[in-house]
């Protein structure tokens, strides 16, 4: 692969990265937002960083004529997360005339995503980090990348290891709507109920 490949390469993921972040933007105006989605919205920016110092010095490299087929592989799988990625945030991204009901589910179905989409930024992160150490690509030192490298190096946890879906006002609520088992608290904790509850069942055999 040339360095006008690379670089064509890495101009595709910055405008995947700049897409997912448009989305991300647009998510984080909502309310009941997942951790996960705001450490995705404080990494894309490094991430972009990154892949724009490495595309700035292929072009500056007295290399960039040679064959960059070592990071060619790095680059596509970068490109392939970074699409699944913005996928993902396309998918829980409120339309234009969303019910009440519209956005409950999507509620749901964030918190759902979240874990999926902390695997595929642990994953970009881990190849955008690689990148990043390899010296012919390695970003500027003249500071207009302050810290990108160690705050992808030392990233923190971006969600808690149990979530939690609340539900507040009016309307009902269906836990199980067939058979099976249901169980509302398997540790420690408070449980808290209406006032008064309406228990239905069949006749007990």
């Amino acid at each position: 692969m040339s360095g006008m490949e690379v670089i064509s390469l890495i101009s595709a993921i910055i405008g995947i990265i700049d897409g997912t972040s448009k989305l991300v933007k647009t998510i984080k105006d909502g309310r009941d937002l997942p951790d996960g989605f705001n450490a995705v919205s404080e990494r894309l920016p490094l991430i972009r960083a990154v892949l724009q110092a490495a595309e700035i010095r292929i072009k500056e490299s007295t290399e960039g004529q040679g064959d960059f087929g070592a990071v060619q592989a790095l680059l596509e799988s970068c490109q392939d997360q970074a699409l699944r990625l913005k996928s993902i945030m396309q998918d829980v991204t409120i339309q234009p005339g969303a019910t009440f009901a519209d956005r409950s589910l999507l509620a749901v179905r964030r918190l759902a995503k979240e874990g999926k989409m902390e695997q595929l930024m642990k994953r970009l992160l881990e190849n955008v980090q690689l990148l990043a150490a390899i010296q012919t690509i390695k970003p500027p030192t003249d500071g207009k990348v302050p810290g990108t490298i160690q705050a992808l190096a030392d990233p923190t946890p971006s969600i808690y290891k149990a979530s939690a879906v609340a539900h507040y006002g009016i309307g009902h609520q269906f836990s199980n709507m067939g058979g099976g088992q249901q169980h509302v608290n398997m540790g420690k904790g408070q449980q808290i109920f209406a006032h008064s509850m309406i228990i239905q069942g069949g006749p007990r055999q």
